[in-house]
């Protein structure tokens, strides 16, 4: 059976239901269930089509994963589409009849895009070939299956690439400068006391610090809009964004909380609210004393050892909220998109991803946590090798794992309604409460008309 895709995903966009034998342009999709699996010849000439967002680091890997596998298929071309708004414009892509074959999926949305057929269900690869996911974490392999895992014989959408968490890069010289009394080294060696509150006494002592300074550096510099990060903080307060067995807006108390702990550093002067970043633009300069990112950000803050020598940065937890804190954590997760024409050769790149080698070259390259068991335990694992004559706290990256909370609230919805619930959130509650352009209050309304 074959869809054509068009219209309907831009009416989906929009909220509108149209049915797909009704419309007509736009990319072909096969059914994602009814596939032969084949062999690929090594000599093949083809492009591969990948979909990316559109990171630095997010590009890097694709690239160094690219020149793995034209080691084996020499013939074989990639060609990349970067997204920024990867949600929305992965399927105005596909409306515009772009052919794509290998696609990056949010871990939130994989239950919506299997549900509108935009990927292949990868069951009947995964048997056929004999891959075995129990060679890798299985969390993370849970992110790519069909309402993550949590209902009976959920079928594998995508393949999880690594294993990341949102963690704290610190400036240690700019900690020293402003704030010479904070013993850094005391949160090294106990992890479990690195708390928010920690954080603000550092935050306080910086700002002291800084205050004849003519330019001051950033205290903290964030990607607030950031979903999952914000999903941890709302997780840690005890809240709930949506509610997971309807879809339906809740925004609690304890989401509230999440809001007023972030507005709160504004406030103070420790952070700054910018809509508009999308990647880390400050603290690898050293403009910024603290920034919070996860693991691929890591090959690029090395800068600051470079620039400032060895013992620069230092990494610690996301800071824990709470009794029962929690952060966010993820996977960079692959599929195939029925769009393509070149599904086997897809799935022998998603393969070659998931391979002790396609593992090595992400571990070595230091942007990424393999999500392969056996690479990414033990004390000398490859990845923590990444810069060796560095002297960062590398335990971070996988400190407490029962912290982690996963990206789960949009499994009950369509991925234009999360879509339309995402940009609600950044338009309405983020950029107007956080800008200080309304109260708390008047913000959620907003939010609550804007998904009507």
């Amino acid at each position: 059976m074959k869809k054509i895709l068009s219209v309907v995903i831009a009416l989906l966009l929009m909220g509108t239901v149209c049915a797909a034998t009704a419309c007509s342009g736009g990319a072909t999709l096969a059914d994602p269930d009814d596939y032969e699996v084949g062999q690929v010849d090594v000599n093949i000439e083809a492009t591969l089509d990948v979909a990316c967002l559109n990171t630095t680091q997010e590009k890097e890997l694709m690239q160094d994963l690219a020149k793995g596998f034209q080691a084996i298929y020499k013939n074989v071309k990639f060609r990349y589409t970067t997204l920024t708004d990867y949600e929305a414009g992965i399927a105005q892509e596909i409306v515009a009849g772009t052919q794509l074959d290998v696609i990056w999926v949010p871990d939130a949305y994989v239950t919506s895009l299997a549900d509108e057929g935009l990927l292949y269900n990868l069951d009947k690869y995964i048997e056929e070939t004999g891959f075995d996911t129990s060679l890798y974490d299985e969390t993370m392999m849970a992110l790519g299956k069909y309402k993550h895992g949590t209902v009976s014989d959920a079928s594998q959408y995508f393949l999880p690439r690594d294993y990341s968490k949102i963690v704290t890069y610190i400036n240690r010289d700019l900690v020293e400068k402003y704030a010479p009394d904070f013993d850094l080294d005391y949160y090294v060696e106990n992890q479990d006391e690195w708390t928010w509150e920690a954080m603000l006494s550092l935050c306080a002592q910086l700002k002291s610090g800084m205050e004849n300074e003519t330019n001051k550096p950033y205290i903290i510099e964030s990607m607030w809009q950031w979903m999952i990060q914000f999903y941890g903080m709302v997780e840690s307060y005890g809240g709930t964004y949506l509610n997971p067995e309807t879809g339906e807006v809740v925004l609690d108390d304890g989401f509230k909380q999440a809001l007023e702990s972030i507005k709160q550093l504004i406030d103070a002067g420790y952070t700054k609210y910018d809509s508009d970043l999308t990647e880390l633009s400050r603290f690898h300069f050293g403009q910024a004393v603290l920034a919070f990112q996860s693991r691929p950000y890591l090959a690029t803050a090395v800068m600051l050892d470079e620039e400032y020598g060895a013992d620069c940065l230092e990494v610690l937890p996301f800071p824990a909220i709470g009794e029962n804190p929690k952060v966010g954590t993820g996977t960079t997760g692959y599929g195939i998109c029925t769009s393509t024409k070149n599904a086997d050769l897809a799935w022998e790149f998603l393969r070659f991803m998931m391979s002790k080698e396609g593992q090595t070259i992400l571990a070595s390259s230091g942007k990424a946590i393999p999500s392969m068991n056996e690479l990414r335990e033990g004390e000398n694992a490859s990845w923590k090798q990444f810069e060796a004559d560095y002297n960062y706290n590398r335990e971070a990256f996988l400190y407490a794992p029962e912290r982690d909370i996963v990206q789960s609230y949009y499994d009950m919805i369509s991925s234009a309604k999360a879509s339309q619930h995402e940009k609600a959130l950044k338009n309405s509650i983020f950029e107007n409460y956080w800008g200080g352009n309304m109260s708390i209050e008047d913000a959620i309304d907003h939010y609550k008309q804007a998904v009507m």
